[in-house]
């Protein structure tokens, strides 16, 4: 706005539109043709009468709206364009973190919600349009911002929904009786036999029973199938072990890389022929043992930074994940870590509990009658 306006005005360049709105409202109501009406020409300071002033407070409040529309208007290209770079930036980045993360065979579900929200962008664009719907006076930019925000509310009520009824992973059953013992028969009666076929066919079809029961005497008969196999083949020995120590890990969520370089080259042994069948099952149970630990330590600690979060959803899922883990008394390698972290786990739990009861008075949100508390 050229100086001489100002002047006019009476106020200093650099003035805020709040300021300047207010001195041409006070001059044009001093100047206005009807208040003077009758009157001659006054000398003014700068030598215009009424009417002349105000056709220059109308000339100049007009040129001073359209430039502040023009500053406006450039201000929010510029934050249009930003928003849309940094959307780029960070489409860019997810997709490289998602490429890291699936070369590592690990998913986006695997990873602590706390760190990882799909929700922060859709509400950054929800505030966004808002502001904008707030700053136009176009109906027809006003009907668009409101399509694109009601369409991310939409958006992002459809991922809370999802987030808050996800299904936690089924356990898998007990055996009954009845299957356990049809298991042990089953391996009892090939324990003598020489024959190769015979063993792998009993110990794989006694596995997921095995693996889900809690009988210690079967999880034994098959350690003694085992052994037998191992004397008659023992590259098939080193094959099913190997296996099983793989899918373990992968259900305890550790990498060979977590492992203790101890446990790293029993790891590496397990590519190994010449090994006696016992070591191959003591290489199993020490890798295993280790890698449950790891993966309670993990679960203990995401309950803690949860607890330290105080959100009531996280906090109540976390703690389930950790019941299911330290209740699976079929899974020995989880019984043996849980026992050397009972008095942590059970303090963890109590404070977990303490918490929600700060939270939430009706005493739902845990099981009261859960021998763990």
């Amino acid at each position: 706005m050229s100086e001489k306006y100002y002047k006019i005005l009476g106020i200093k360049p650099g003035a805020t539109q709040k300021e300047i709105t207010k001195a041409y409202k006070e001059l044009a109501l001093k100047y206005h043709p009807d208040k003077n009406r009758g009157k001659e020409k006054s000398g003014s300071s700068n030598g215009f009468s009424s009417d002349d002033k105000f056709k220059k407070f109308e000339e100049m409040l007009e040129k001073v709206r359209r430039q502040f529309d023009e500053t406006e208007r450039g201000f929010n290209e510029f934050k249009e364009n930003r928003r849309q770079e940094e959307e780029k930036v960070r489409s860019e980045a997810v997709r490289s973190i998602e490429e890291n993360l699936t070369s590592s065979n690990v998913s986006i579900s695997e990873l602590d919600s706390s760190l990882w929200s799909p929700y922060e962008e859709i509400k950054e664009k929800i505030e966004f349009y808002k502001e904008r719907l707030l700053k136009t006076s176009d109906e027809k930019e006003k009907q668009k911002y409101q399509e694109m925000i009601n369409s991310l509310e939409k958006e992002l009520a459809t991922l809370r929904n999802q987030s808050d009824n996800q299904d936690q992973p089924p356990r898998n059953p007990e055996p009954t009786t009845e299957q356990v013992n049809d298991a042990k028969s089953k391996l009892n009666e090939v324990k003598d036999s020489g024959k190769k076929e015979d063993l792998v066919n009993a110990l794989n079809e006694t596995r997921n029973t095995a693996k889900n029961s809690s009988d210690q005497d079967l999880k034994k008969e098959r350690e003694e199938v085992e052994k037998k196999l191992g004397e008659v083949d023992k590259e098939e020995l080193r094959k099913m072990i190997k296996t099983e120590v793989e899918e373990e890990l992968k259900k305890f969520g550790i990498r060979s890389g977590d492992l203790s370089p101890e446990n790293k080259q029993r790891l590496d042994k397990l590519n190994e022929i010449n090994i006696e069948p016992a070591e191959y099952q003591n290489i199993r149970t020490e890798i295993l043992n280790e890698s449950a630990v790891k993966s309670l330590d993990k679960l203990i600690s995401e309950v803690e930074r949860t607890i330290k979060l105080g959100d009531k959803k996280k906090i109540k899922s976390k703690v389930e994940e950790l019941r299911r883990f330290i209740e699976d008394s079929s899974n020995e390698y989880a019984q043996n870590a849980y026992s050397k972290k009972k008095d942590m786990v059970n303090s963890l739990l109590e404070k977990a509990k303490n918490k929600s009861s700060q939270q939430n008075k009706d005493g739902n949100f845990f099981r009261p009658n859960n021998p763990a508390m």
